[in-house]
């Protein structure tokens, strides 16, 4: 089954739209609904997804800003010290978000509780700042009954991680609204899904399309209102956060392929085709002897460093 970025909010946009009851190509441009952003307030892009990474090329080429990437119990479709990377060397913008069930809120402050300190144990190994949030995700169609009870998972969640300026919540319009006006989270992703054509003007990210293809990867795309959105860092990116990728990060050498050798050429400035042949060896030789490095065309700890970091 292909995996998607929060199903259950794509499914219920998809049976809307087919119902007549909305035309998802009417947000594509500008929020729609009574209390709503405007379209000058908009600052950015974002994209979610669940599988692949999505090249500095096309984030560039679709003036995407920023990503909005999970952390969860499937390693498969978390952020990774590679798109770290890309984002580094591109200027763009990371935000995470923690799901495992859609409902997994209901699991009450309990939940709340044992999830964030999963997710900030996820988040701290690849150099999330303490001071950044992370979200949440309420996934699905929640019930004023249930309200109470997602708000109990917030709290307890936040209480991990410092409070509610350290803590994000995802979902529809009734959501955003309860949990903005509890004062429970600082940062607030409104999706289209369960919103009734209002966007909340508490939200600092409206999620707005759904199965957009970027770079060959299944995206939707967010509106940026805000420009402090909980993203981990805006430029350059902060020694905590340049220690812990170096440290993830494979060792690679002459003859490598993959992902990593992919985020190695873009913070050399070199041609990206994922293999570690004879130009990139000598991009890294070149590199190491500029930094006083050993020069031995090997990228370990120390090379990572130095290139995440000039």
């Amino acid at each position: 089954m292909k995996m998607t970025m929060f199903p259950n909010a794509r499914a219920a946009v998809m049976e809307a739209e087919a119902a007549g009851e909305v035309s998802v190509s009417a947000y594509d441009h500008a929020p729609v609904g009574s209390p709503s952003a405007t379209p000058s307030a908009v600052v950015g892009q974002a994209i979610d997804y669940s599988a692949g990474q999505v090249s500095i090329a096309a984030l560039k080429g679709n003036h995407i800003t920023a990503i909005l990437r999970y952390l969860s119990l499937t390693p498969s479709k978390d952020l990774t010290a590679a798109e770290l990377v890309t984002a580094m060397a591109g200027g763009i913008g990371v935000a995470t978000v923690w799901e495992t069930t859609a409902d997994r809120t209901l699991a009450g402050s309990v939940g709340g509780v044992a999830d964030a300190q999963t997710a900030r144990a996820h988040a701290r190994a690849l150099g999330k700042p303490d001071n950044r949030p992370i979200y949440f995700a309420v996934d699905f169609d929640a019930a004023p009954s249930q309200m109470p009870t997602i708000l109990d998972y917030c709290r307890g969640f936040s209480s991990v991680l410092g409070g509610p300026s350290q803590t994000g919540a995802y979902g529809g319009y009734w959501v955003v609204k309860y949990l903005s006006e509890q004062g429970a989270c600082d940062y607030l992703w409104q999706s289209l899904a369960w919103s009734g054509g209002l966007w909340h003007p508490a939200a600092q990210l409206q999620q707005y399309a759904f199965g957009r293809i970027y770079g060959g990867v299944d995206c939707d795309v967010n509106r940026i209102v805000r420009s402090d959105f909980g993203q981990w860092f805006s430029g350059s990116a902060p020694s905590s956060t340049v220690e812990a990728v170096a440290t993830e990060l494979l060792v690679l050498r002459l003859g490598a392929r993959g992902r990593d050798v992919s985020a190695l050429q873009r913070l050399l400035k070199i041609p990206d085709d994922s293999v570690f042949g004879p130009f990139t060896d000598k991009a890294v030789r070149a590199a190491q002897a500029r930094y006083g490095l050993t020069v031995d065309g090997i990228v370990g700890e120390q090379t990572w460093k130095r290139l995440l970091n000039p």
